[in-house]
């Protein structure tokens, strides 16, 4: 069922979305990560929960993923589970309100001499 709804969801993206090519690769990447996660856990796109998500980017942060993608993959997952929503297939659902990690500021590299 995980794959239906990747497919879907990515199906979506393009036609209804108009989303580029690269972009639905990005995007697919990023579901194959949750997935992943999700079996990982036993569970699926619809069973997880929002700690799940928490540990989802606690997991992305570990394995050494920049805050910038980590960002992304989390547009990615707030996006899934907003079709999910607007699909009927779940109903309220705190997980698209999860915040992204914030990413470090850092100075000019000139006044870092």
């Amino acid at each position: 069922m995980t794959h239906n709804i990747e497919a879907s969801f990515l199906s979506y993206l393009r036609v209804e979305k108009g989303l580029s090519q690269n972009t639905i690769v990005a995007y697919r990447s990023d579901l194959e990560k949750l997935r992943v996660f999700a079996e990982e856990i036993g569970k699926d796109f619809l069973s997880i929960e929002r700690s799940d998500i928490t540990s989802f980017i606690q997991h992305l942060s570990k394995s050494g993923l920049e805050p910038r993608s980590i960002g992304r993959t989390l547009v990615t997952v707030r996006g899934l589970y907003r079709f999910l929503l607007l699909g009927g297939r779940l109903n309220l659902d705190k997980r698209i309100n999860i915040e992204t990690p914030k990413s470090w500021q850092s100075l000019p590299k000139f006044l870092l001499n």
